[in-house]
């Protein structure tokens, strides 16, 4: 059960539980606003080492802005998988596939992962793994949250618990159901609901509905309002919905987004479920919503899967943009009173099947001048259409690379707010 913890020298958060609730349907959002681009990173030299563990310090003062990471999906049983990313010599190694963006999420002021499935039987390894890589926190709600029953909740929350990661989405109990995640960042509470369109389908839900939160927009702001009143400053809503396959945001989602961001309690909301990468939206008042992030640590899919679509007939829309995800990093500023995000960036990934597995950071290895010239036109292409997809609501969030430089800069809040 979410409680008071401390976690990492370089800002590992304090989480408390607090009153709250999740549950059933609806779905959907908002848009805009714009920025511009670029900044390359390098993921060159040898691996950075894993966040050290230890009390949190003090905060000092109180801080004007803080960042937080959220990554695509993750699923750990098929990561671990003989031959899949992670997975080198039979052996759990989440870094290695991922070495791009080491210091991305371990440099986040709260880093956010998302769990698409329950952890492997030998859970601590791989929760050990997830906190190796720099998350502070997990939410769990998916569609596919009870494919192990009540034993794989029980298995997965004890797992990351063990690793000290925190969790929220999922639960072992109607109190920790009703208690979402409240994280100290840098001295501000920040806090995280997590919410699946259909996690059950299942009897052990039927009879414990709280083992996986289910989306119900009123629950939601309930929630929402309550980490307020607890003493959050920021909440943001982890939300896996959306049409498999489908990279436009659809009606159910575009609604639900606007309804909850409409919310005064609701800061931000992040996406996954669709299994590809979705665009940003903004609504008003300068609230986002990212409706999909894709895919990050999975079993990659190569072959002709890579270059099939939604009809079949055109690169990379359908099974295989399965491979293609993106980090986003929002920025959060206090002014007037409260915090608001007045930076929005992305980084492309793709998962490439190798051998050797990997996810790359499309924008380092463009940069590769050992690239043969159908490998560059393929990545391009992976590029262009994520970047596309992601300003596809009119949002033109900053491309940037694993390792951005320092923020320099702000989101202008005019735009179209609300589409």
């Amino acid at each position: 059960m979410p409680g008071h913890h401390d976690r990492g020298v370089r800002r590992r958060p304090a989480i408390v539980a607090i009153s709250g609730v999740a549950m059933l349907a609806s779905l959907a959002g908002a848009c805009l606003a714009t920025s511009r681009a670029i900044e390359p990173g390098t993921a060159d030299g040898p691996l950075p080492p894993p966040p050290p563990s230890g009390p949190t310090a003090p905060a000092v003062g109180r801080p004007r802005s803080f960042t937080v990471v959220a990554t695509g999906d993750i699923a750990p049983a098929a990561a671990a998988a003989p031959g899949a990313p992670g997975a080198p010599g039979g052996r759990l190694d989440y870094r290695r596939p991922l070495r791009p963006f080491l210091t991305l999420i371990g440099g986040a002021d709260l880093a956010i992962c998302h769990l698409a499935t329950p952890l492997p039987p030998t859970s601590s390894p791989a929760a050990a793994e997830l906190a190796g890589l720099g998350y502070d926190t997990c939410s769990t709600a998916s569609d596919h949250a009870l494919a192990a029953g009540a034993d794989g909740v029980t298995r997965t929350l004890e797992g990351l618990d063990r690793a000290g990661l925190r969790h929220t989405g999922t639960a072992r109990g109607a109190a920790e159901a009703a208690a979402p995640a409240i994280v100290n960042v840098k001295g501000v509470r920040v806090a995280q609901l997590s919410y699946a369109a259909d996690p059950a389908r299942s009897r052990p839900h039927r009879t414990q509905p709280w083992l996986a939160n289910r989306m119900d927009p009123r629950r939601i702001v309930a929630a929402a309002r309550r980490a307020k009143r607890a003493g959050a400053r920021v909440v943001i809503v982890s939300l896996h919905w959306g049409r498999e396959h489908r990279r436009a945001a659809t009606p159910a989602q575009i609604a639900l987004a606007r309804r909850l961001l409409a919310a005064e309690d609701v800061d931000l909301i992040v996406g996954h479920g669709a299994g590809v990468v979705q665009p940003f939206g903004r609504a008003v008042g300068g609230k986002y919503v990212a409706y999909g992030l894709g895919h990050l640590l999975t079993a990659p899919r190569g072959g002709a899967d890579a270059t099939a679509d939604e009809t079949g007939a055109g690169p990379g829309n359908g099974a295989g943009a399965h491979n293609e995800g993106i980090v986003a990093r929002f920025t959060f500023t206090r002014g007037g009173g409260g915090w608001r995000v007045t930076r929005v960036e992305y980084v492309p990934t793709y998962a490439d099947p190798g051998p050797p597995p990997r996810v790359l950071e499309l924008t380092t290895e463009l940069a590769d001048p050992r690239l043969t010239a159908a490998r560059r036109a393929f990545l391009a292409n992976v590029l262009g259409r994520t970047s596309r997809t992601v300003r596809g609501r009119g949002v033109v969030p900053i491309l940037t690379g694993a390792r951005p430089g320092p923020i320099d800069g702000v989101i202008p809040s005019h735009g179209r707010p609300g589409n």
